[in-house]
């Protein structure tokens, strides 16, 4: 196996890995790992030399030029593009605020309850009669968990 076979093998080698890891930090190794396939591939298609040295020589040159200019000015911009932002949904924001019981509610059943003029599906792990003044707990999906209010 020449040099060049074994460059664009461990771009490969470092695809699989960052599929396998899946790091949050980004995909550098998925990155890297192409410009390591780039080089080797640039390199094997020269031929066994280029200017009187091993192309194997000019594949690393490639790689890590690639490689410094992805981190110089790639790496930020392409990490703020992935990074993922945890927004609230509406129902979310409910967490916390009061509202009238418009069903009745047991822990077998599902109710549904009133807040702020809206009405949404209820679920409870206590029994708790109708037009009673309950307490969003949680939310799953579109269902409030609730609790009755003191």
């Amino acid at each position: 196996m020449s040099i060049n076979l074994l460059i664009i093998t461990v771009g490969f080698l470092l695809l699989i890995a960052e599929l396998l890891i899946q790091l949050d930090e980004g995909f550098d190794l998925v990155l890297i790992g192409l410009n390591l396939i780039i080089g080797g591939l640039i390199a094997q298609l020269v031929g066994p030399e280029f200017m009187g040295m091993p192309s194997w020589i000019l594949a690393l040159a490639i790689s890590g030029l690639l490689s410094i200019a992805y981190v110089l000015f790639a790496r930020q911009w392409i990490r703020r593009r992935l990074q993922v932002k945890s927004t609230r949904m509406n129902a979310d924001r409910l967490v916390g605020l009061s509202g009238t019981l418009r069903s009745p509610l047991t822990s077998r059943t599902v109710g549904q309850v009133e807040i702020n003029g809206e009405r949404w599906r209820a679920k409870s792990d206590q029994d708790i009669p109708m037009e009673s003044e309950v307490k969003v707990t949680k939310v799953e999906g579109v269902t409030l968990w609730v609790v009755r209010s003191e």
